[in-house]
């Protein structure tokens, strides 16, 4: 017990820091303490990687018991799916505000690209705890699922996004194939970052733009099968 470490029993908020006073950290809403090991998880993947994030060490760069945290996520496992869904969705919502609807597919690939630059050079953190994440879950049989449940929801957040910006004259595209092809090239694109942050050209977005834009004719459906969809 002598070396048990101890933490501060209470957590300031900012209406109690005006007033002076504090607020228990126990009267903290749960959804409040996920975020914080959330936080904490991205920044200590991304830093150290999936090898080093214990729950001990998590819980030490939340500055929260590790007790908190388990009361929080059953698992490691719910919390790094945690981390993947914040991740996610804080993505594609930044990303949805550059997007607008009925452009046209040609303005909207471009809009969708830009825009997916824009987000990964302000958040390099999530960006690297991702692929480390990605990683992990493709080599554990345990969790492989998680690694497709989370590449399954970027592309049906690019499909819709694709869908809302097209015209009612483009419902003979192959959305979901355009998809799969614009996750692919942003997929390279960020590795290619992450690896060459140094490079003065920095993120490739308005070539890969042109190229995504130079393949579009060939996203379409044949008469036929766009007729029956």
């Amino acid at each position: 017990m002598k070396n048990q470490r101890t933490y501060p029993g209470r957590w300031p908020s900012r209406r109690s820091q005006r007033r002076g006073g504090s607020v228990s950290q126990d009267h903290q809403p749960v959804s409040y303490r996920r975020t914080q090991f959330v936080d904490a998880a991205i920044a200590v993947i991304s830093r150290e990687g999936v090898a080093r994030a214990t729950t001990r060490r998590i819980a030490e760069m939340a500055q929260l018991p590790t007790a908190s945290l388990h009361y929080c996520f059953a698992t490691k496992e719910d919390l790094f799916h945690a981390v993947y869904e914040a991740i996610t969705a804080t993505g594609l919502a930044e990303v949805s505000v550059g997007v607008r609807q009925g452009v046209g597919l040609h303005q909207g690939l471009a809009d969708i690209t830009r825009s997916f630059a824009k987000w990964f050079e302000s958040s390099r953190e999530m960006q690297l705890a991702t692929y480390e994440l990605m990683l992990w879950s493709m080599r554990s049989s345990d969790s492989q699922h998680l690694a497709r449940r989370v590449y399954r929801r970027y592309l049906d957040g690019c499909t819709q996004l694709l869908r809302e910006v097209r015209t009612g004259e483009e419902f003979d595209f192959d959305i979901e194939t355009l998809s799969r092809l614009l996750i692919g090239i942003l997929d390279g694109l960020m590795l290619q970052w992450l690896s060459l942050d140094d490079s003065p050209e920095g993120i490739l977005a308005e070539e890969s733009v042109r190229m995504l834009q130079s393949a579009l004719p060939t996203m379409k459906y044949s008469p036929g099968l766009a007729a029956r969809r």
